[in-house]
């Protein structure tokens, strides 16, 4: 199924490849017109967003890497930058103990 879209690209930030290859599948089966790129930490997404522009977010509210930040400090860093202040962020997550704190960014 095909349907317009203004989004030409996605950055999903999420630690478990299960969820990330879902996402993807979820959205390529939709949108023939999206290129979907994944990232697992903080770093790599960082790394994804110095090299290209994104439309929109999907980030997992916690990541269970080793580092110490997750999906919100992410929305944090990327709201800092002009080029994303009104970008849209889609939070994922299947724990609820930042949710608020994700909601008020």
């Amino acid at each position: 199924m095909s349907n317009g879209t203004a989004f030409k690209r996605i950055l999903i930030l999420e630690d478990d490849k299960n969820q990330q290859n879902i996402l993807k599948s979820m959205i390529n089966d939709y949108y023939n017109n999206i290129e979907v790129h994944v990232a697992s930490t903080y770093t790599e997404a960082l790394n994804k967003i110095n090299l290209l522009y994104f439309d929109v977010f999907m980030l997992d509210i916690t990541l269970g890497s080793s580092e110490d930040k997750d999906g919100v400090d992410f929305a944090e860093t990327i709201r800092e930058r002009r080029d994303y202040k009104y970008t849209p962020i889609i939070y994922i997550t299947s724990v609820s103990d930042r949710l608020e704190e994700a909601l008020n960014n």
